[in-house]
């Protein structure tokens, strides 16, 4: 993901890597639009309104429908580097705040849930390690002056 600076320079996000363990679409939009409006706004986030965010989001689907999955986003609390928070829930008109939990006090990653270290392949698969010394060739090449 691209963000332009007011001076033009071109800003590069990390997405984590547990983001490609997100199942959700909408989770995964979520995570996109949470780290590109909530990742500079230190401790106090990004908030916006759950009508706005259902028309940014582009969801086919219901205003009440897109209220319910958002809420059970927020209430799992599961996107990487994201905390949510509903702020009047039981409110005509609820709102999702978003912060970084790097800026949150004592904040723990959430750990990953599916991922586990790969399988070792047997010795007969395992493809020898190649030097990292360049050839013959080269170190002559490099000696000469």
């Amino acid at each position: 993901m691209v963000l332009r600076r007011c001076d033009g320079q071109a800003q590069r996000l990390a997405i984590s890597p547990l983001y490609f363990e997100i199942t959700s679409g909408l989770g995964k939009w979520l995570y996109r639009a949470s780290r590109k409006h909530a990742g500079g706004n230190g401790a106090e986030g990004f908030t916006i309104g759950f009508e706005t965010l259902h028309q940014k989001s582009g969801s086919e689907s219901s205003l009440p429908s897109f209220k319910n999955k958002i809420l059970e986003l927020a209430r799992a609390n599961s996107l990487p580097e994201i905390n949510l928070e509903v702020i009047g829930a039981e409110t005509p008109r609820p709102k999702l705040k978003m912060v970084m939990r790097r800026f949150m006090e004592g904040h723990q990653e959430v750990p990953s849930r599916k991922r586990s270290a790969p399988p070792s392949l047997p010795a007969r698969l395992q493809v020898p390690r190649r030097s990292v010394l360049p050839s013959r060739s080269t170190q002559r090449r490099l000696r000469k002056p």
